[in-house]
């Protein structure tokens, strides 16, 4: 079970390189409570920490990519969710008050 969060994206250019945020305007969040579980309409994908220079730098990576331990950067998109589970989340990993995290989601060949 998971928590559904929305992609923020701009409607310029797609910059994650054919990333899952240019595809689908949602993910499941699988590491987060909440009532769903991913699907076709929303794949899922995990709030990760990893503190790459010592300091909290909470993000959101899709579960394949994740588990492919493939390179992934931040492809430009961003997701965001009303819940008040999901800002508290985000807050507990180190994030803002807004809520509002990158999606680490492109890959370079």
């Amino acid at each position: 079970m998971g928590m559904i969060i929305h992609v923020y994206r701009d409607n310029f250019a797609d910059c994650t390189n054919g990333g899952v945020s240019s595809q689908y305007d949602g993910l499941c969040v699988v590491n987060v409570d909440g009532p769903f579980d991913p699907c076709d309409q929303y794949p899922a994908a995990k709030l990760v920490d990893d503190a790459p220079m010592g300091r909290p730098y909470p993000k959101i990576v899709p579960l394949d990519l994740l588990e492919s331990n493939k390179w992934v950067m931040f492809g430009g998109n961003l997701a965001n969710a009303s819940d008040s589970r999901w800002r508290i989340a985000v807050e507990k990993s180190g994030g803002g008050p807004a809520g509002a995290l990158p999606i680490f989601d492109r890959v370079e060949a």
